[in-house]
């Protein structure tokens, strides 16, 4: 499928699947009158509890809104994954299927090249990383457990190419979530002295990839420098669900600043999930966070699981280790295969059916909570469909126009205090894009009509296109002293402070434009791109 920023049809259509398998689900526990609970069911509702109670408190929720969006497709993930896991009668088939396409991924990847590091299908080497990283760990898993050799062999085949891949991609977050991964199976799996071979092998492992990566820039900690005092600007429900992007340039330090001049590279993650957890929502919504992997690592200890539980469990961990520095948790590619193979390793460890005291109604409001969160995430995409539709602005300078322009001016000159004559000329060489005649008429009307804040509009929309951004600021600021609640005027600001990198200033005129307009599409495509 394409992949393109804002319009997302992978993504779309990875919501759309585990939409419909968790609605499939509501309906078939409804029709059955059971509902398949597991261990972490808990701990994965209060983690999207908590991200609606966030939103909730959000100063500006329409910036909350793609996180927000993010955390419960990761709600959702899990529990069609572990209602389905729990009805599988062979498990292993479904994790095998990962192995193979895992390994797949890896061959395209690992095909000649003209970049430096891989990225396959994913756009991004970090997203393949991880996902090769994840789908390793589930796959020595089964290689370790499968009962015969076609399918041990099979399985190791799948965790070369799936290594080599990984190795392509040079993500190294990914390498240390793999790395962890495999201490957690050698202490859940393995005895005395072979536990601690294995420890020291991945001790060497670790110091080797260490030094092949000596060479790469390490900027996480000027990071993680500026988020730590954001944090403790905010410590106990943070700066608001999603809002590190906006808030996070103030606490910079100068050195990342001259590093990344703000106006031409965009910090809008912590590369640290559970450090951007602690910025946004504080020492609260830290928690909510951290009681899933915990309950994750508690469940595998207590149960010490082999095969496909374990597979899941491996793959789950890896993602959630790699996060202390990476990012990677906030793409929804990502989100969803963790939380996936969570709810399949919580349904495969443990598991029992729990009778729904009121079935229709139970499914009922599911699938309302399904189509709530459905409509939410289609919002960017419908709002960039309606823009496509839009007419263009532009028009040809046809012997037609130049007429019409003639007479306009004729018009004008006979009555030379007109401001709306002016104002339609100004309108018109804009769209034949004649800046400086344009610029004169509606500077012309402005000087006629002062208390009328669209021409104030037009001259700021004609410096922000002939590339003087200040002045078109000044001008829309002009603009919205007349009149505040001007959609366009907001929109415009959003979008050169944007550009300038001046994200707290971009969110807060987007969000101004969203409370006039809640369905604005320019609003909400920047907002996304904010992110992105």
């Amino acid at each position: 499928m394409p992949d393109e920023k804002i319009l997302r049809w992978k993504l779309l259509g990875l919501e759309a699947a585990t939409g419909l398998l968790l609605a499939f689900a509501l309906l078939d526990a409804a029709r059955r009158r059971l509902w398949q609970r597991s261990p972490l069911d808990l701990p994965v509702a209060l983690y999207g509890l908590a991200a609606l109670g966030f939103f909730a408190i959000s100063p500006q929720r329409q910036a909350s809104l793609p996180e927000l969006c993010r955390e419960l497709f990761a709600c959702a993930s899990y529990f069609g994954a572990s209602q389905l896991f729990a009805r599988l009668r062979r498990p292993q088939w479904a994790l095998l299927a990962l192995s193979l396409a895992a390994a797949g991924a890896a061959a395209i990847a690992l095909s000649p090249s003209a970049v430096s590091r891989a990225a396959g299908t994913f756009g991004n080497p970090v997203l393949l990383g991880t996902y090769l990283a994840a789908a390793a760990a589930a796959t020595a898993a089964l290689g370790a457990a499968a009962p015969d050799r076609f399918t041990r062999q099979t399985a190791w085949g799948c965790l070369l190419l799936q290594l080599a891949g990984l190795w392509a991609s040079g993500t190294r977050a990914a390498w240390l979530g793999a790395l962890a991964a495999g201490a957690l199976w050698a202490d859940l799996r393995l005895p005395g002295r072979r536990k601690v071979a294995a420890f020291a092998a991945l001790a060497l492992s670790a110091g080797a990839l260490a030094f092949a990566f000596r060479g790469r820039q390490w900027t996480h900690g000027l990071i993680w420098d500026g988020a730590w005092r954001l944090w403790r600007a905010h410590p106990w429900l943070g700066c608001g669900l999603g809002r590190f992007f906006a808030e996070f340039p103030a606490y910079a330090s100068p050195a990342l600043r001259a590093l990344w001049p703000q106006g031409r590279l965009i910090v809008n993650f912590a590369h640290n999930e559970y450090l951007q957890t602690l910025c946004e929502t504080g020492i609260v919504g830290l928690a909510f966070l951290v009681y899933v992997p915990a309950s994750l690592l508690a469940l595998l200890f207590k149960r010490r699981p082999t095969g496909p539980a374990l597979a899941a469990g491996l793959a789950a961990a890896t993602i959630f280790a790699e996060n202390f520095v990476s990012p990677d948790l906030r793409f929804g590619a990502t989100a969803f295969l963790a939380f996936a193979c969570l709810g399949a390793a919580s349904a495969l460890c443990e598991r029992r059916e729990v009778r729904l005291p009121a079935p229709a109604l139970s499914a009922a409001l599911g699938l309302c909570a399904v189509g709530g969160w459905a409509a939410l995430a289609a919002q960017p995409y419908l709002a960039e469909r309606r823009l496509e539709r839009e007419p263009a602005f532009d028009i040809q300078a046809t012997p037609e126009v130049k007429e019409q322009a003639r007479r306009l001016e004729n018009a004008l000159s006979k009555d030379p205090g007109n401001a709306q004559l002016a104002a339609r000329l100004g309108y018109l060489y804009a769209q034949v894009r004649a800046w400086p005649l344009a610029l004169q008429r509606f500077e012309q009307a402005a000087r006629l009509a002062p208390q009328d804040p669209g021409n104030y509009n037009d001259i700021g929309n004609i410096y922000y296109m002939t590339g003087r951004p200040d002045e078109a600021i000044e001008y829309w600021k002009k603009s919205l002293a007349v009149k505040p609640d001007q959609v366009d005027a907001h929109v415009n600001l959003a979008k050169v402070y944007f550009e300038q990198g001046r994200l707290k200033e971009a969110t807060a005129q987007a969000q101004a434009a969203l409370q006039l307009d809640p369905g604005n599409e320019r609003a909400r495509i920047l907002l996304k791109k904010m992110v992105e």
